[in-house]
């Protein structure tokens, strides 16, 4: 349990923060032997009066029998403790008196890291879905349900109309308008939902929610109904049994439920994340909300094209999606992995950990290669690499295989097509691929895996080494005096020109934004395809020529990886982060993601840049 835990005693109406002899066992853990029940709720106003909360000033006095008595407890956790004294649960766990609100900071960030363990560990959770405030009693409990089933008698027959489904009722609700309450339903097994029509409860323990018993009715449920409640009974689960659901497509969904709510305090949405990324990472590394083990994918993330998004607090990086305050999406792998599609980078992320180390971030999605023996993954990688897009010199003995005549091939003309241009072929598809060609990469890269073998190989150096971060010291300077938020990458540049156009596509949703060669030619496009907040100030900024853009024609991409998705129109595309830095300062911002074609990024002028992104 997290240090400073504490439980509300319901019958001795006093805060207990001792779990040890003679009340509980020795090693006493949460859920086994410490027995309690959680409260979700709305706070409500910001204005609330901090008198009956746990502070400093009154912790001691709490901790005493009947402490609770000598405050005016709102009408919610009242609410609250008599639900557990008429289920017989001695112990509530109340955030507002659980966690002191003052003080002392390090025990506050534990308990809100620790939110995984207490609403995991509860017996069951109160949702208190009937009222807007802390002031609001839990309707069902000491104050009556306004809402009243209407009735009728038509032929000596008594008809009581049904209440209606727990989505509708949730609609309504403050409950689910507030971005703290997600994470507490998510995190609990068990949910006792207290509406205004009545009470509810779900068991995510097991396949199917209690339901009502005329729910039971097949009959009377539509196909689409129940579908909807396939859909509503699995909202909260951070667990998904559907197959080829990886973990970070269940945090990719989270996280876009979770960022369509609201919060009081902006400041706050990372810490009201943070149970669901403990919980289903365990423990992993995560970087301002974004984790170690999926970094290059979750680096894709943008808001939602029919929410403008506005700037969130300023205390967190601009590549991270707490930077925001708006509805996230990330391209999820089940998205891009169809039958012959990846996703994958080309850049290695560097950050300074807590002791202060320069540390590479170990991203175990380096590349998403297809099921089964498909080897396109390798293809594309191994191309990007010939044509420059990674920083390190191709090696004799692959240069040498890249250079060959095939031998043996039956459907290449050999004397015409080296490895290089059959490779390109056979990533197009073209009518020159043969089978001859898959097998010769397989062989010699059975994995994408094999293929990074050979790029660090070529870097003649361990996975840990900086030298292509370069080595002046200007550079080393900067390296010294990198601060926490700001990520360091060697990373492939360029310039490509935006094409906004109102009237293409036009709707309510926004500007049409789109990445344009030297031609004037579509290639590219920013996610989502409709500029957001930052993308349109930038581009305000562009068209007014304002002192301190550093390329007045275009925004400076950095080449972040490759994918190819029968989702995306141009086939293979590389992935990009759209950046600006102001004049005279080292450090890049975030402006958005997009996606360039693959050839069209090949003809561009490109340049390796060290890259200090905040």
């Amino acid at each position: 349990m997290p240090p400073g835990f504490r439980l509300i005693d319901v019958d001795k109406r006093e805060l207990v923060s001792n779990f040890g002899p003679p009340n509980f066992p020795i090693s006493s853990k949460l859920g086994r032997d410490i027995r309690f029940v959680a409260l979700s709720y709305v706070w409500g106003k910001t204005e609330t009066s901090r008198t009956n909360a746990l502070m400093m000033s009154n912790k001691d006095e709490l901790t005493l029998p009947g402490g609770l008595w000598k405050l005016s407890l709102p009408k919610t956790i009242e609410d609250a403790i008599t639900v557990c004294q008429k289920l017989q649960q001695r112990f509530l766990w109340v955030d507002r008196f659980c966690i002191q609100q003052d003080g002392d900071v390090p025990e506050k960030e534990a308990q809100i890291n620790a939110m995984g363990d207490i609403y995991s560990s509860a017996e069951f959770t109160i949702i208190h879905a009937s009222g807007a405030g802390i002031e609001d009693p839990i309707l069902g409990v000491t104050a009556p349900r306004r809402v009243l089933q209407s009735r009728a008698v038509a032929c000596g027959l008594e008809l009581i109309s049904g209440y209606p489904d727990i989505d509708v009722q949730m609609k309504k609700s403050k409950w689910k308008e507030r971005g703290w309450t997600y994470q507490e339903a998510v995190l609990s097994r068990r949910k006792l939902f207290f509406t205004p029509f009545e009470l509810w409860f779900e068991c995510s323990d097991e396949d199917d929610a209690y339901r009502r018993e005329e729910r039971c009715s097949g009959q009377r449920i539509s196909s689409q109904m129940r579908l909807c409640e396939q859909t509503s009974k699995n909202q909260y689960k951070l667990n998904s049994s559907i197959a080829g659901i990886t973990k970070f497509d269940t945090f990719a969904r989270h996280l876009k439920s979770y960022t369509a709510r609201s919060l009081t305090h902006q400041s706050d949405i990372l810490d009201a994340f943070k149970g669901i990324l403990a919980t289903l990472y365990q423990g992993d590394l995560t970087i301002y909300g974004i984790p170690e083990a999926d970094f290059d994918q979750a680096m894709l993330w943008y808001c939602k094209k029919d929410k403008e998004p506005t700037v969130g607090a300023s205390s967190f990086p601009s590549w991270s999606w707490p930077s925001v305050n708006g509805e996230i999406l990330i391209p999820t792998t089940s998205l891009l992995m169809d039958r012959e599609g990846f996703v994958g980078t080309l850049v290695e992320w560097y950050h300074r950990d807590h002791n202060g180390e320069l540390k590479m971030i170990k991203s175990k999605s380096r590349l998403h290669p297809p099921k089964g023996p498909e080897t396109s993954a390798q293809a594309h990688l191994l191309l990007a690499w010939w044509k420059g897009c990674i920083e390190s010199a191709v090696p004799e003995d692959v240069k040498k295989q890249f250079e060959d005549y095939p031998v043996g091939c039956k459907h290449c003309d050999t004397g015409r097509l080296s490895f290089l241009e059959r490779l390109r072929a056979y990533i197009k598809r073209h009518p020159l691929y043969c089978t001859t060609c898959e097998s010769e990469i397989a062989r010699r890269w059975p994995s994408v895996q094999d293929v990074w073998k050979d790029i660090r190989r070529a870097r003649c150096s361990g996975p840990e080494i900086t030298q292509y971060l370069t080595a002046s010291p200007q550079e080393e300077r900067k390296h010294k005096h990198l601060q926490s938020g700001v990520l360091l990458t060697r990373g492939q540049t360029t310039y490509f020109k935006l094409a906004s156009d109102d009237s293409y596509m036009s709707n309510d949703l926004g500007t049409w934004i789109s990445f344009v060669n030297r031609e004037d030619r579509r290639v590219g496009a920013t996610m989502p395809r409709y500029a957001d907040m930052r993308l349109k100030e930038f581009l305000v900024r562009l068209k007014s020529n304002s002192e301190g853009s550093e390329a007045p024609e275009g925004v400076c991409v950095e080449c972040m990886g490759i994918s190819t998705s029968i989702h995306v129109p141009w086939g293979a595309v590389v992935n990009v982060l759209i950046i600006h830095r102001e004049k005279g300062s080292p450090f890049w911002r975030r402006l958005g993601v997009g996606h360039i074609e693959f050839e069209a990024w090949f003809e561009a002028q490109r340049v390796f840049k060290t890259i200090y992104l905040q």
